[in-house]
């Protein structure tokens, strides 16, 4: 769930930058309020079980998710990780 929001709250951030009218700059911060209430904050804890099945992701793609958007969001929000799994599952 977080690292759909963290796409959709930074794709808003970006319309608020490029918003040439008044209209589409009140749209922008409509949408990062709506997205940023759904985000991690510095006391959250975000547990990633089986994290070695997690992929690479695709950030700036059409699906959201993966390594890189996980990383961002947490380095970006101050959320706590903990990530664990087997590491003998694929042996």
């Amino acid at each position: 769930h977080y690292a759909y929001y963290w796409k959709l709250y930074e794709q808003a951030i970006d319309k608020l930058k490029t918003a040439k009218t008044n209209k589409e700059m009140r749209e922008a911060k409509r949408a990062i309020d709506r997205y940023q209430n759904r985000l991690p904050d510095s006391q959250t804890l975000i547990v990633i079980d089986e994290a070695g099945m997690v992929g690479v992701g695709d950030r700036y793609g059409d699906i959201a998710g993966g390594w890189d958007a996980i990383i961002d969001m947490v380095l970006s929000t101050g959320a706590k990780l903990i990530l664990s799994g087997d590491d003998h599952q694929y042996k």
